[in-house]
């Protein structure tokens, strides 16, 4: 089970129903109607910020309770987690049981210490729920979806090089372009965000990959995969290095317009207000064959 013995499933059902205690009925059947939505995403391209939970939280947010948003939040991880622990237990086994151990402590002590503005961050929050949904699963220094893929589109770009190798890439591969594991960054995660963290969760995936023959691979798309990165960050090589020196691609699929590449370095910053930098994003494909080759000779 989840927890390996320090939480289970009666933990989780007390917390579920305690919070379920402080609404109305019309309040907790709403829950569990949200609740019943939940779908594995293992067999089609979808996205894991559900429209129908995004119109909840529009309209709750609309009502300018803060505490009542917060509290169908927490119900909905908790109550997802409850309906899919028989899955989340046949999940966590492996290099994958810590991760789901640390997962669902961290759930759970952030909801029993009533941190209410846990899950502020929205982009945590819909993390944190897919894991639940099982829509993602914990890594070391992230977090996968189980089913996703890229587009064609994302590699036509005005580089007129990069478009062709993109290309060619996709006549090799026959243009499978599905059933890839998709690798994000995750907050709660950032303090293994490091050479040791990353190996630890290609490590994880390539585990994944031997217990799913229908996955061709992973992916994952990112500012820090820009080969001018590795000049004016060399800090960051590691991220390209360890999988391009084991069968990984990168295509170019366009300029960076987030910020992401600033938030922690007042370098990069500078240098793009000296017209010195430019953020691009570039995607990384690392096939299944290449992945697991290189998990094996890490092994051995």
């Amino acid at each position: 089970m989840p927890g390996g013995g320090i939480l289970n499933i009666e933990l989780f059902t007390n917390l579920y129903n305690e919070l379920l205690s402080n609404l109305s009925s019309v309040q907790v059947s709403r829950i569990h109607s949200l609740v019943a939505v939940s779908y594995k995403q293992t067999v089609r391209v979808q996205s894991y910020q559900d429209e129908t939970l995004a119109k909840a939280f529009i309209e709750l947010n609309e009502s300018n309770d803060y505490h009542l948003l917060q509290t169908y939040k927490k119900l909905l991880i908790i109550g997802s987690i409850l309906k899919n622990w028989p899955d989340l237990s046949a999940q966590s086994k492996g290099r994958l049981s810590v991760e789901y151990q640390v997962y669902l402590q961290r759930i759970y002590h952030l909801f029993i210490n009533e941190l209410d503005d846990s899950f502020d961050n929205m982009d945590i929050f819909w993390k944190e729920l897919a894991v639940a949904r099982l829509q993602l699963f914990p890594l070391r220094a992230g977090v996968a979806e189980f089913y996703s893929g890229f587009g064609i589109r994302q590699g036509l770009t005005f580089n007129l090089i990069e478009t062709i190798r993109f290309i060619a890439y996709l006549l090799q591969s026959d243009f499978v372009r599905k059933a890839y594991y998709k690798v994000h960054t995750h907050t709660p995660t950032i303090s293994n965000f490091s050479e040791d963290g990353w190996t630890k969760s290609y490590l994880q995936l390539a585990e994944m990959l031997k217990r799913d023959k229908t996955i061709k691979g992973v992916i994952r798309g990112s500012w820090f995969f820009d080969p001018e990165i590795k000049k004016i960050s060399p800090h960051l090589s590691y991220l390209q290095d360890l999988p391009l020196q084991h069968g990984a691609k990168l295509f170019y699929i366009g300029s960076d317009k987030s910020g992401c590449a600033f938030s922690k370095s007042k370098a990069r910053l500078k240098l793009y207000h000296d017209g010195k930098y430019t953020p691009k994003n570039y995607l990384l494909v690392w096939p299944r064959e290449a992945i697991i080759h290189w998990a094996d000779s890490k092994i051995k």
